[in-house]
């Protein structure tokens, strides 16, 4: 799981505090806030009995697409108490000195197992896969070649990053890249789909 807890940095919240969270407002985008939710629950919090509210960020203007952008935007502004969004966010938090990063999960932070709950993908259905038997395999074969070439030159972040965000962002990409590049791998183990299954089964999904 890749996503970050940040906190407004006037709560004081220090890392792994996941009490800071009740009575909060916390930003997090549809489906991503149940790996949130999964932690809570790993820790015996229920949101609603302790006041947290988990929800959609406002949508900022100017900002475009990308989710982490108006996370922090919203932070900053006080819109919200807190996120839990992805590394951009929580990197333009802490440059700004808006936020304290919470939860780090791929770095050890959280309950036991609970870095299995989320993992990026590429999913398809079986009815697609069966009319194009070497679509999985080429995809793959891409997504590994890309890996490479960001090992090779980091540089390259950077470059696709500035097509995309603004200035100050595109600026952050390599260093995001070259960080997290030690969880980049093609391949799923049956360990992530056993922690996966068993993480979607308590939230009865």
């Amino acid at each position: 799981m890749y996503w970050y807890l940040v906190m407004h940095k006037d709560f004081g919240a220090v890392r792994g505090d996941i009490a800071a969270l009740k009575g909060r407002r916390i930003g997090a985008a549809p489906w991503v806030e149940l790996g949130l939710r999964g932690i809570l629950d790993a820790v015996g919090i229920d949101p609603k009995a302790v006041g947290t509210e988990i929800g959609p960020v406002p949508k900022m203007p100017g900002v475009g697409p990308n989710f982490g952008v108006s996370a922090f935007k919203a932070l900053q502004t006080r819109q919200i108490d807190g996120f839990w969004a992805n590394g951009m966010a929580a990197e333009l938090a802490v440059r700004h000195g808006v936020g304290t990063v919470v939860l780090d999960v791929r770095r050890g932070d959280g309950p036991a197992g609970c870095f299995g709950y989320t993992f990026a993908s590429v999913a398809a259905s079986d009815a697609a896969l069966a009319s194009r038997p070497t679509v999985g395999a080429a995809v793959k074969r891409a997504i590994g070649r890309a890996h490479d070439l960001l090992r090779k030159d980091i540089g390259l972040a950077m470059k696709i990053g500035s097509r995309l965000f603004p200035t100050e962002e595109a600026s952050l990409i390599e260093s995001l890249i070259a960080r997290d590049l030690p969880w980049y791998e093609t391949e799923i183990h049956i360990g992530d789909f056993a922690a996966i299954n068993s993480f979607l089964d308590k939230l009865g999904c």
